[in-house]
């Protein structure tokens, strides 16, 4: 990763919000970023990973932690971004599990996590 992106880089001065931006795809998502050139919001449940991609990401990375299945959670994470011009939500946290076994409740999970989550970031 080149510590001063070229001036004509794709995602100069933009700045990318990533929920599940601690690993994984979003990890990826964020590293790509900022060798793009841009700065970097991560978010995620996790704060010791969050704040451990924060710093392999350097000076262009910040973090604050969030829950996308809460609301009051999204909305305390977005009051600290003063501007977005990306949005990429991956997070995801459900229960898995033989059907049968599965109560309501942890069946609807992937459903919450993904599409409320994913809905309530954009919103």
């Amino acid at each position: 990763m080149s510590a001063t992106p070229p001036p004509h880089a794709p995602l100069a001065e933009r700045t990318v919000v990533i929920i599940g931006g601690s690993s994984g795809i979003g990890l990826e998502v964020a590293r790509r970023s900022v060798a793009a050139g841009a700065s970097v919001v991560l978010g995620g449940r996790n704060e010791d990973r969050l704040a451990e991609a924060a710093r392999e990401l350097g000076p262009a990375a910040r973090w604050h932690p969030v829950d996308n299945t809460d609301k009051q959670s999204l909305a305390a994470f977005f009051a600290t971004i003063d501007h977005l011009d990306h949005l990429f939500t991956p997070a995801a946290s459900y229960r898995t599990g033989p059907l049968r076994e599965l109560s309501d409740e942890d069946a609807e999970s992937p459903f919450v996590s993904k599409f409320w989550g994913q809905e309530r970031s954009w919103r």
